[in-house]
């Protein structure tokens, strides 16, 4: 296969820079030539995926795990015919029996050659592991141990990448398998940056001394390359406040109320310059840049408006410039839990026609378990809101609760071209004519007293997120209905 083919499936991921930077720079250096097969140490032997390309380097590493005759594998590949080949000759070379699959996580550059290793092994069926697991798929925990002859795999949770990633440490070589969160050579996409970053402080509080990467050369000071990554992921945010702070600075009084609010194009011009190649600039930079921007307003340290439906950034000034009033000019920070930021991207007058659907992307409170958080909002806080919501003339409210159990689900709605998987609670939808209404619910002195309180028993307030819509239906109790109907 040659270089440049095959590649991550999952391309319009949102690109970390870190990984282009690096990634340019190797590709003038020239990746190190990996063996197809090679024994690293007694208990590790690696097996490439023979799937090259620019995000994948010189392909998924797989690794054989154990010194007996029965073993452990880690990660599958992309699914190429070759590598299922070095795969049976290799076993059968060495008369080593396959027990067990040990998937990092989702991604089809790691889970593509299950298919091949069920029809050359039918027996493993039972004995594939993966966190959020699918059907035929078993489950993997936080702390779960799997042991062979002269191998001890302890599993470690470390979402970001994705939702279900996993890394592995080897008990005997104080080893640690990172999956796709630390590569040989510079950095994986990103699902949710901050998630990520406490994944790796995670990773470095293990005190594995050495890594064996998912993608390229094995990592021999893996403390120090951890630290790097989290020195690089400190150093983007530094840059953006930075260059934020240089557009309110020298904003002038044409820019209104948000002095120096800004696109995301237009802060990676100002960060990267004008000339920077279009693919750089939209397959790394600007995915980078808004992740780092959705982190930094979680961390109440940006926000953003809305202007003419288009979102730009700004870094407000003073200690409370987060604090939203109707007054503020609609400065946004996605946990606001207040309808007048969301207002300033609707209309002023609303289609008396159409119904208003807010949405909330809900977060359980750090340190609860989701039986708990569902059996709070179900058995404690709807009862406390549905009547008040009656009161107001809100037309209906739904809780859609995203647990681990539903969410392995998806295995078997895939589609390629959404490849995120949420990592959500619970996805709550209130239904209302008036934003009006909305707000004077929230202004009854019932509210107030009773419900304010309440979410802080159950919510994580700082990392949950809502937006507003027109809503549209179509389809209800199993007929086709007119849009916009009576609800």
């Amino acid at each position: 296969m040659a270089p440049g083919e095959g590649g991550y499936r999952q391309i319009n991921k949102a690109l970390n820079i870190c990984a282009f930077e690096d990634y340019l720079h190797g590709q003038q250096r020239g990746l190190p030539k990996l063996e197809d097969v090679e024994q690293l140490t007694p208990r590790v032997l690696r097996i490439l995926g023979q799937n090259p390309g620019k995000f994948t380097l010189q392909g998924t590493n797989t690794f054989i795990i154990g010194t007996g005759k029965e073993r452990l594998i880690i990660d599958t590949g992309q699914g190429i015919p070759d590598w299922a080949n070095l795969i049976a000759s290799t076993l059968n070379s060495l008369g080593i029996k396959l027990i067990g699959v040990l998937l990092t996580h989702w991604h089809g550059d790691h889970t593509g050659g299950v298919p091949d290793l069920l029809r050359l092994y039918p027996e493993l069926k039972s004995s594939i592991y993966k966190n959020l697991p699918g059907k035929t798929q078993q489950p993997i925990y936080d702390g779960q141990l799997f042991e062979v002859e002269g191998a001890t795999i302890r599993a470690v949770h470390t979402p970001g990448h994705s939702d279900d990633h996993m890394c592995f440490v080897l008990e005997e070589e104080q080893a640690l398998f990172t999956g796709d969160n630390i590569l040989g050579l510079g950095t994986a996409a990103v699902e949710h940056l901050g998630t990520f970053i406490q994944s790796l402080k995670k990773m470095r509080s293990l005190n594995c001394t050495k890594g064996y990467p998912a993608h390229g050369v094995t990592i021999e000071d893996l403390h120090a390359k951890i630290s790097l990554e989290l020195r690089q992921k400190d150093r983007r945010e530094k840059q953006i406040l930075q260059t934020l702070g240089h557009f309110r600075s020298t904003a002038g009084l044409a820019e209104g109320r948000s002095k120096g609010s800004v696109t995301v194009q237009q802060l990676v011009t100002a960060m990267h310059g004008a000339d920077v190649d279009n693919e750089v600039r939209t397959l790394a930079l600007e995915p980078f840049a808004e992740e780092a921007l959705r982190k930094l307003a979680e961390d109440r340290r940006v926000a953003f408006e809305r202007r003419g439906g288009v979102k730009r950034w700004l870094r407000p000034s003073g200690p409370k410039a987060h604090i939203v009033s109707p007054q503020s000019g609609g400065i946004l920070l996605p946990a606001v839990e207040i309808i007048f930021g969301v207002m300033s991207g609707l209309p002023s007058e609303p289609q008396q026609s159409r119904y208003l659907c807010l949405t909330i992307c809900g977060y359980r409170k750090p340190g609860m378990n989701e039986e708990d958080y569902r059996d709070h909002m179900i058995n404690v806080s709807a009862p406390l809101t549905k009547d008040l919501m009656v009161k107001y003339g809100i037309r209906r409210w739904t809780q859609i609760h995203n647990q681990s159990a539903t969410r392995a689900l998806m295995s078997q709605l895939f589609d390629p071209q959404m490849v995120h998987l949420a990592d959500f609670d619970c996805f709550s939808q209130v239904v209302f004519k008036s934003v009006d209404d909305y707000v004077r619910m929230k202004q009854d002195p019932w509210y107030k007293e009773h419900l304010v309180g309440d979410h802080e028993k159950f919510a994580d307030t700082k990392k949950s997120m809502m937006t507003i819509g027109w809503i549209e239906e179509f389809i209800d109790d199993g007929k086709v209905v007119e849009a916009n109907k009576e609800f």
